[in-house]
């Protein structure tokens, strides 16, 4: 922030908080930094614009524009010298660079609804911004800043953003404003798929194609659900008691399925409860998190128990919830897949998910039934799963798997416990319920209850299917292709003749240099195993037209044949009770009229 401003200009800043914020993720190695960089600045700098708080402005002209270009130039700089000292990593930057926060109502409200003047500041901003972003740490992503759970994609909301995407394409830019575009999406835990107005994310990209940014990709940055209860929250948004499960079950989901359907990254909102957020105890963000704080206590003014506040006691700080536990999985489960091809499975069946990743010949589906639009959900009053009504409406998923499959292996993706408490006391390695469903004739038929699933199966092995013998001449490129069953992921062959070598990709190739018959050992590799098969590749001589492994006479009278255009025996003229070479070239004589061309 700035320490030492005038009418103009800032001779000083104040950065410890950005060393105390490196100092603590970068420092101790947890991850790299996500940045919500605020234009509001304490000094007017002749020209800003008074925000609604009347103590803080934005920039709104060239004097005050200048100021925040300064002001990020330096903070930039300070970052990222900082964060290579402190990481040792002379590569380090940080991540994402987020271009405020919820900027319509900030922006509309600052200049007095007048929207034209709005989406103009706030353009400048990002062409401010971003042209120092690209230019001092070009490898650092920027966000371009949504709105909250509200947004309106026709309404107020979509109308700032519209004007906002204009004035970007307008000003011609060089170098492109932004990487990403973000929204915040918070709601109740059967709310998983869109924002409070029932956006998904396919509306957003949808957004960004009609107004010219197409190529830019959409996130959820900021968003979850909550786990207990608060009847004194200052908006209403916490009047149904969530479970610990109920926020994991939503974890899972809203990650898988967003994922599934085009959002690129979706960081959960906080990690950490905290005890106040914006000076109130009573606020839906503050319960959001993965990890309790200790609020409320029970004991102290303003945290004692009273009905409609839960947990009350709180568990106590640094104590982790179920979701924590989930999401680690999640993470686990998820290492090294490529989202960009996972596939969404028409399931037949209503509330019933399910997705497909094939990884390393590894086949992972992601599937559960939303299960509340059947049955009741537990509350204060009745707290039990009505199992009665589960076992009634539970749905059956059939999936196919390769034909040779003896079984798939379940992982349930929520703990098998009811509080993240009892996962730390009975251990990590053993909260997952695992087993395995036989399966038959292609299919595997899993039964599925109120917990996401996570299904696993390897295929099997690859079979070699190209063919086992080949011949090569020396001194003449040579080209072989393993080709082999199941979707090999990698090739190999032991045993190459001098000259060639084989790719990742099965293809022998190369000039082989030395003649002979080599014994190959060719292999396919899938997650199910390797298979292999023994290829004979004999490397001859270019003379050897025979392929007898000598060069002689015959080699040449062969030449001779085939420059003639009589390369078969037809006849087997001498009697010796073979038709080869020799008979062949008694032909030839008698075509030339030359004598011996019948008999011994």
């Amino acid at each position: 922030m700035e320490a030492a401003c005038d009418a103009t200009t800032c001779q000083k800043y104040d950065f410890s908080l950005a060393k105390d914020l490196i100092d603590l993720v970068v420092g101790q190695g947890k991850a790299n930094l996500w940045v919500v960089l605020g234009p509001p600045s304490n000094y007017k700098f002749t020209d800003g614009k008074k925000r609604e708080n009347g103590t803080t402005y934005l920039p709104n002209g060239p004097i005050s524009r200048q100021a925040h270009k300064d002001y990020l130039t330096a903070l930039v700089n300070y970052a990222t010298a900082y964060g290579r000292q402190v990481s040792g990593d002379s590569g380090w930057h940080v991540a994402s660079w987020n271009l405020y926060n919820e900027v319509s109502s900030e922006y509309k409200s600052t200049f007095n609804n007048d929207i034209d003047k709005a989406t103009t500041a706030y353009a400048d901003f990002v062409i401010d911004s971003s042209k120092i972003l690209r230019k001092l740490t070009p490898q650092s992503e920027i966000v371009l800043a949504g709105t909250g759970s509200g947004t309106d994609l026709k309404g107020g909301h979509g109308e700032f953003y519209k004007l906002v995407f204009s004035k970007l394409k307008q000003a011609n830019l060089d170098y492109s404003p932004f990487d990403y575009w973000e929204s915040h999406w918070f709601g109740e835990f059967d709310n998983y798929q869109t924002n409070e107005k029932d956006y998904s994310a396919k509306y957003f990209i949808k957004f960004l194609q009609e107004n010219g940014y197409g190529d830019k990709k959409f996130l959820i940055r900021a968003g979850g659900t909550y786990s207990g209860q608060d009847l004194q929250e200052r908006k209403g948004l916490m009047d149904n008691e969530q479970s610990e499960r109920d926020q994991a079950e939503f974890l899972v989901k809203r990650f898988v399925y967003n994922l599934a359907n085009g959002v690129k990254k979706i960081p959960w909102s906080t990690i950490y409860e905290r005890a106040e957020y914006q000076g109130e105890n009573h606020v839906q963000f503050q319960y959001v998190s993965l990890i309790y704080d200790g609020t409320p206590d029970g004991v102290s003014k303003n945290q004692k128990c009273v009905d409609g506040w839960l947990p009350c006691p709180d568990p106590g700080r640094g104590v982790k919830k179920l979701s924590y536990f989930a999401y680690k999985k999640l993470i686990e489960v998820s290492k090294g897949k490529d989202w960009s091809k996972i596939e969404a499975l028409a399931t037949g069946v209503n509330d019933v998910y399910s997705y497909k990743i094939v990884n390393g010949g590894k086949t992972n589906y992601f599937t559960w039934w939303d299960w509340w639009n059947k049955c009741p959900r537990p509350n204060l009053a009745k707290p039990g799963m009505d199992t009665a009504c589960i076992n009634k409406y539970s749905p059956t998923l059939s999936i196919a798997v390769d034909d040779n499959t003896p079984e798939v292996k379940i992982t349930e993706a929520i703990p098998d416990f009811a509080t993240g408490q009892e996962v730390d006391n009975a251990g990590y390695a053993k909260a997952f319920k695992t087993y395995t469903i036989s399966a038959l004739n292609g299919k595997a038929e899993i039964p599925l209850g109120i917990v996401p699933l996570y299904v696993t199966y390897t295929g099997n092995p690859p079979v070699i299917t190209s063919a086992l013998t080949s011949t090569g001449t020396i001194g003449t490129a040579f080209s072989y292709q393993i080709t082999a069953t199941n979707s090999p992921t990698s090739f190999n062959a032991a045993g190459l003749p001098a000259g060639l070598s084989v790719s990742t990709g099965g293809l022998i190739s190369g000039t082989p240099s030395t003649i002979g018959t080599s014994s190959v050992t060719i292999s396919a590799t899938n997650a199910g195993g390797t298979g292999s098969a023994g290829l004979t590749l004999s490397v001859y001589s270019a003379c050897d037209v025979n392929r007898d492994g000598s060069t002689n006479v015959v080699d040449v009278q062969l030449q001779v044949n085939q420059a003639l255009g009589v390369a078969a025996c037809t006849s087997d003229l001498n009697r010796d009770g073979f038709c080869n070479v020799i008979d062949v070239q008694r032909g030839v004589n008698a075509g030339l009229g030359g004598q011996c061309v019948l008999g011994p």
